[in-house]
Parts: C-alpha cells; sequence; structure tokens
C-alpha cells in the first residue's frame, strides 16, 4: 500500500503501470521542482488483468469504452478516461485487480 499525503506545492497526480508489471504506480507534478514518482513496490501473488483497448477510425485511443469483468462473485467495471488532472493524463489501459481469482 503506498502512503502519500498530499502537499501545498503539488499540481497533478496521474496513475500507470509506468515499468509494465501490473502494478500502478503513481507520478506526481510538483510546482518548481522535478516531478516525483511513487512506485509501487508492493510484491504479492495476487493475479489482475489489465487492457488495452483501440477504437477504429477517429476514436483510436477508446475514449469513452467502459468494461466490465466478472470473477466468481466479483464484478467490476472502468471506463478510459480523455483527461484527469492539471497538466496530466493517466494510464488509458485499463487496470483490474482480481485478488486470488485465477479467472
Amino acid at each position: 500500500m503506498i502512503s502519500y499525503k498530499s502537499r501545498v506545492d503539488e499540481r497533478a497526480e496521474f496513475f500507470a503501470d509506468i515499468f509494465n508489471r501490473g502494478s500502478l504506480d503513481i507520478i506526481v507534478l510538483n510546482l518548481g521542482q522535478p516531478p516525483s514518482l511513487l512506485f509501487n513496490a508492493e510484491t504479492n501473488n495476487n493475479h489482475r488483468v489489465e487492457f488495452k483497448l483501440e477504437g477504429s477510425k477517429s476514436n483510436r485511443a477508446a475514449i469513452g469504452a467502459r468494461v466490465t469483468i466478472q470473477s466468481g462473485k466479483l464484478h467490476q467495471f472502468s471506463e478510459v478516461y480523455g483527461g484527469a488532472s492539471y497538466l496530466s493524463q493517466n494510464d488509458l489501459r485499463l487496470h483490474f485487480g482480481l485478488a486470488a481469482r485465477t479467472s
């Protein structure tokens, strides 16, 4: 679990799987300073699934697409958003945690 206390000089943050390990990391854009990387170093045996959607023709990033998954009694949904915070964009891939579930 990442613990982070917001500071006054924080401008924006975005969430992405920076190192393509299946875990979300956080980049914080700081006012007048270099960005900060909050690397998710959590190691566990939990499963996850990730989707990178591609639209056709004019909406190649699939903005607005919604994905719903079901794993046992677990139901989750997420949507591809075209903006996140001031001067930032979250990862366009959709990430779902499955815990110990394998399918």
